[in-house]
């Protein structure tokens, strides 16, 4: 039952704004009055979206991470279309998990020149190697890909991509128990957030900026961001739900 009620509670906060959303909302509340222990229920729904809420927020944006797009549309013209063929290649290997297969291909597009001398496609191939490395669990790996693939994308200034990197580097130096590094990363990547007006990110990657501050002991910086983001949500009542919740584990690490 419980189970069945997660797979709820993961497609409504997936769908949460659309009438898909609406729908879970609704079956939710028809259970909890035909029930006859409305109590327990509902306390059971909470849990089930309480912990899929908590699994989202430390898993990585991999839906940002179609890093051959960006090389299909270079900026600079490929006259090796074998290149941009690879790279798509390791896209549809990343997405079927064949990571071993995306790190040959991705090691072969570096070994060229051509790739080398072109920041737009060497940067997505940097990202989709280091992606494949940190599914693999070599977490040192992909901060070294990923961070090659940072340079690049900084040069062509690609600040969306500079963010997606920033925020999977955070995800590997997390794993690491690199806390204080991993709030760098996302603090870093907040800043993109904020000139690129991208609300939605910026919330995602606040919130593992307050995590990680936690995490690394700079509890008054958890708890600033916390409250940053809550003022910043408001009218948002699941945002502002998820932000007092992290205060909340806050406030409870300090014993009050």
């Amino acid at each position: 039952f419980l189970q069945n009620t997660q797979d709820i509670a993961r497609k409504y906060l997936n769908h949460r704004s659309t009438p898909f959303g609406i729908f879970c909302t609704t079956h939710f509340m028809r259970i909890y009055y035909k029930t006859l222990r409305p109590a327990l229920l509902l306390s059971l729904i909470s849990l089930a979206v309480c912990a899929h809420a908590e699994n989202v927020i430390r898993q990585p944006n991999r839906a940002q991470e179609n890093w051959s797009q960006v090389a299909s549309e270079n900026l600079a013209p490929i006259h090796d279309k074998t290149a941009v063929l690879r790279l798509n290649q390791a896209r549809e290997k990343y997405a079927h998990e064949d990571y071993k297969s995306v790190v040959v291909l991705m090691q072969t597009n570096l070994a060229m020149p051509e790739v080398q001398n072109n920041d737009s496609l060497a940067g997505s191939c940097f990202a989709q190697l280091g992606a494949a490395y940190r599914e693999l669990g070599d977490m040192r790996q992909a901060i070294e890909h990923l961070t090659s693939a940072l340079t690049r994308f900084r040069r062509i200034n690609c600040r969306n991509l500079q963010r997606d990197c920033l925020a999977s580097i955070g995800y590997a130096q997390e794993f690491l128990g690199q806390f204080r590094e991993a709030a760098e990363s996302y603090r870093r990547a907040v800043v993109l957030d904020e000139e690129g007006e991208n609300d939605e990110k910026k919330r995602e990657d606040s919130k593992n900026l307050a995590r990680m501050q936690e995490k690394a002991g700079d509890i008054a910086g958890a708890l600033k961001t916390w409250q940053k983001l809550l003022t910043e949500t408001k009218g948002n009542l699941f945002a502002e739900g998820e932000c007092c919740f992290g205060m909340a584990g806050v406030y409870e690490r300090l014993g009050n």
